[in-house]
């Protein structure tokens, strides 16, 4: 149930496009986002990514499964293999045993593993939270906040007071239209941004800061599939990271603050790369 109706999470829009929600509850998600055009648009995207998926996987899900690859054929082969072998040399009997029964729960898995994938497809996509392991370009992300969000005399290469400079040059180097996010009614300016090195090119990170010299960090790298994916959450330590794909351009954002407090400015920035 809904605790606040006034401040729906991204948990509860996942849990409305997935139909998990009660009617009850529903109704108060779809009045939250006849308010909040931007959640409204994430719905979109969300359900827009649900039927693509359904449309990719649907039939697969409800193929059959060839004969020949039937596990209790396969089982009643390796047994039939087993038997053979165990009359010509007894003493691999025990080692057999071990190996059919591990062969068929393997077979298993794969089949029932491939059986579910298709209807969990989209479940992927929209995860609320990733390991950094599965996703490079978080680690490096987290990397560079911690490298450079504690410096105090060279934070950044280019400061903000010249952005027009600073977003023409990373514009230039990753090759795709770079775009400094306005975050100053959220209470953050603008400390600059500097180019990083990757494995397979260069990554830019634009730098904020608040009154209280918090700071949080933008990781903006060029995609080489026009991909788009909706937000994912990742944590580290004291380290929290929203990220997601918008065709061209992959987006994380970094910071030492909440879930609660780094999910509106993603958001925030989201809507202002997307316009």
């Amino acid at each position: 149930m809904i605790k606040d109706k006034n401040n729906i999470d991204h948990d509860d829009l996942h849990a409305y496009v997935d139909g998990q929600l009660s009617e009850e509850d529903s109704i108060l998600v779809e009045r939250y986002l006849d308010l909040h055009s931007e959640d409204a648009a994430f719905v979109a995207d969300l359900k827009a990514q649900r039927e693509r998926l359904k449309t990719l996987f649907d039939n697969t899900l409800h193929e059959p499964i060839p004969e020949r690859l039937s596990p209790h054929r396969l089982a009643k082969t390796i047994d039939d293999q087993s038997k053979a072998k165990e009359l010509r040399n007894p003493a691999l009997l025990r080692k057999l045993n071990d190996f059919r029964w591990q062969s068929v729960a393997a077979v298993l898995s794969i089949f029932i593993f491939g059986n579910i994938s298709g209807w969990l497809g989209h479940q992927t996509l929209i995860a609320s939270q990733t390991s950094t392991q599965k996703r490079p370009m978080v680690r490096q992300a987290l990397d560079a906040h911690t490298t450079y969000a504690v410096e105090v005399l060279h934070p950044v290469e280019v400061s903000g007071k010249d952005e027009g400079h600073l977003v023409a040059w990373l514009s230039k180097r990753l090759q795709i239209p770079v775009k400094a996010p306005k975050l100053k009614q959220s209470g953050y300016h603008l400390v600059g941004g500097r180019l990083l090195p990757r494995n397979d090119g260069v990554a830019a990170q634009l730098m904020y800061e608040d009154q209280t010299g918090k700071r949080i960090t933008l990781y903006l790298i060029r995609n080489k599939k026009a991909e788009t994916s909706a937000f994912r959450f990742a944590s580290e330590k004291n380290m929290n990271a929203f990220y997601w794909l918008d065709h061209d351009v992959s987006y994380v954002l970094v910071g030492n603050i909440t879930k609660e407090a780094l999910s509106p400015l993603a958001k925030n920035i989201y809507s202002q790369m997307a316009s």
